[in-house]
């Protein structure tokens, strides 16, 4: 007898288990079979009740209704606006404090800071400051101006106007906003008269331009002065000239911020929405009444079952 053949696996060898998937597939059988009779019993519950789906549906529908006629209306709209010397940062901190007394509901606050009747600050639903990511520079400027948008979100249009005018009065009128417009003005100024100084300089060196041109006599001949480009005399008091006039139209224009675009007072509200409302509340409905109808006919078919029994 050899090795091999005296070796116990080899006389008994193990057997492989074999996986019974019948067990498996009996249970998805069931559960498929459970979902087709949940089907076929909902789909005869429905035909038998379907009054009764259909009413809590047009109820649903008929309450969303009402509560759309009942709620106030909600009207959207923004306005775009520079920040000047203040900059953006400045006027975000201002918005976001109005914000945080509108979502408190402190319309005696808000009244008071945006110089506002009362029941002009209760109509104030939401103020968002937005960035408008963008930079302009206008006609006639000497540098770029910063712009941001405000949304409003309010239940009365007829107070646009008025909110938009006094929020720019409220970003502008602080003592920071104030002291930063006078120090802007006074350096305007400043430069606006030594401009001025320039200018009075440049009209008498050119009144020198003209006499080095001239031929100036002696007791030995003609002697002629060094002679100066007046051309280029000419250009420098063209510049200061410009210089000058681009610093009095910013100082006319000196208010820290300007509107460039108002609120503007839609008459169709943005909220609430009758669609909205409607589907919802039709959902809603029909849900109640196909839950209702399922219970129903279960009631029914359950007591045919005790009596037949």
């Amino acid at each position: 007898m050899t090795e091999k053949e005296d070796h116990p696996s080899s006389k008994n060898p193990i057997p492989v288990d074999q996986i019974d998937f019948g067990p498996f597939f009996s249970g998805l059988r069931w559960f498929f079979a459970q979902i087709w009779s949940g089907t076929v019993f909902a789909f005869r519950a429905s035909l038998k009740r379907w009054w009764l789906i259909g009413l809590w549906s047009a109820i649903g529908v008929g309450l969303s209704v009402l509560v759309y006629l009942m709620l106030p209306k909600q009207y959207e709209t923004d306005t775009l606006m520079t920040s000047g010397e203040m900059g953006n940062e400045y006027c975000y901190e201002r918005i976001n404090n109005i914000r945080r007394m509108v979502n408190n509901e402190s319309f005696d606050l808000v009244a008071e800071e945006l110089n506002l009747e009362l029941e002009e600050a209760e109509t104030i639903n939401d103020l968002v400051y937005l960035n408008f990511h963008r930079r302009i520079n206008p006609l006639d400027s000497i540098e770029d101006v910063d712009l941001f948008r405000v949304a409003i979100s309010v239940f009365d249009v007829s107070v646009l106007e008025k909110i938009n005018l006094q929020l720019k009065a409220y970003l502008e009128n602080n003592e920071f906003a104030l002291t930063r417009k006078g120090l802007a003005r006074n350096r305007m100024q400043i430069m606006i008269a030594k401009l001025n100084q320039d200018i009075e300089e440049m009209d008498s060196l050119k009144v020198l331009v003209a006499q080095s041109l001239t031929p100036r006599g002696t007791e030995g001949g003609f002697v002629f002065g060094e002679p100066a480009d007046p051309i280029a005399v000419y250009e420098k008091q063209n510049l200061l000239l410009e210089s000058r006039i681009q610093f009095e139209d910013q100082l006319r224009v000196m208010d820290n911020i300007e509107i460039v675009t108002y609120f503007t007072p839609f008459q169709k509200h943005t909220s609430p929405k009758l669609f909205l409302l409607a589907r919802f509340g039709g959902i809603v409905g029909f849900t109640i009444g196909f839950i209702w109808a399922l219970l129903a006919f279960y009631r029914k078919n359950r007591k045919g079952t005790l009596v037949q029994a």
